[in-house]
């Protein structure tokens, strides 16, 4: 049956009002089981109106001849579009998202790519069921690339889950909006998470992770940007190994 991933609340946490109650994170639902048809249906329009993913496949293919790498796995692919863009590329990509309903678009746009369930929280965890099906939790992969997605995990959780993506391949590309000191980290979603890291917070966990930053590819600078929040800044870090050695969870 298919495995649902909603609201996880430890028995441990303090009851509202009492105790340490002001530290409790606020826990919302899991993104992958907002996607109702007509949401499927907005998300799909919205990637063909922008085209950001012609983009996105440049910087992927530029990462891989820099340093020789040929697979890439893809982790929250969401709508599929990247690696129907890296279709004929000469790399061997593979899709993972934790939403059906997602996994169902990318098949029917992309037939022929290879698209498989997984959400990023199980990432370590031997085996999961999916629809019946026994799938593998911990891609092993040259690059792992995770676009526009770890805003949606709260603050709370957003480091391991960071550890948990870059930890599937030798070198990752990841997709961050974050916030300039001094300004602090923050969750500004409604329903659903939506979180921008401070910068030396984000250092910290990719120095954690074992990683060291090769390149940055700047997507947006809320300085030149009419309308955005102040101190953001939103771009892919092309990540490798330090000195050679690379960890894994």
């Amino acid at each position: 049956s298919r495995r649902k991933h909603k609201t996880r609340v430890r028995e441990d946490y303090p009851i509202p009002g009492k105790g340490k109650a002001a530290c409790m994170p606020d826990i919302k639902p899991d993104y992958c089981d907002i996607w109702t048809p007509e949401l499927v249906a907005t998300e799909d329009a919205g990637w063909q109106r922008e085209r950001a993913f012609v983009r996105y496949a440049a910087n992927i293919r530029d990462a891989a001849e820099t340093y020789g790498l040929k697979t890439v796995a893809e982790l929250c692919c969401g709508a599929g579009y990247v690696g129907g863009e890296l279709e004929g590329s000469g790399l061997q990509y593979t899709g993972y998202d934790g939403s059906f309903s997602m996994l169902e678009l990318c098949h029917s746009k992309f037939p022929t790519g290879d698209y498989q369930y997984l959400n990023v929280r199980d990432i370590g965890i031997p085996a999961i069921s999916a629809g019946g099906l026994e799938v593998c939790s911990q891609p092993q992969t040259d690059l792992v690339v995770c676009i526009a997605a770890l805003k949606h995990f709260g603050l709370h959780e957003w480091k391991e889950i960071f550890h948990k993506i870059v930890s599937c391949g030798r070198y990752s590309l990841v997709h961050i909006q974050y916030r300039l000191d001094p300004l602090p980290s923050i969750d500004d979603g409604t329903g659903y998470y939506h979180i921008l890291i401070n910068e030396t917070e984000l250092d910290t966990a990719i120095a954690e992770a074992g990683f060291r930053v090769l390149k940055i590819y700047d997507l947006m600078d809320s300085s030149a940007t009419p309308g955005a929040p102040e101190g953001v800044r939103e771009s892919f870090f092309l990540m490798g190994p330090k000195r050679g050695i690379y960890s894994w969870l």
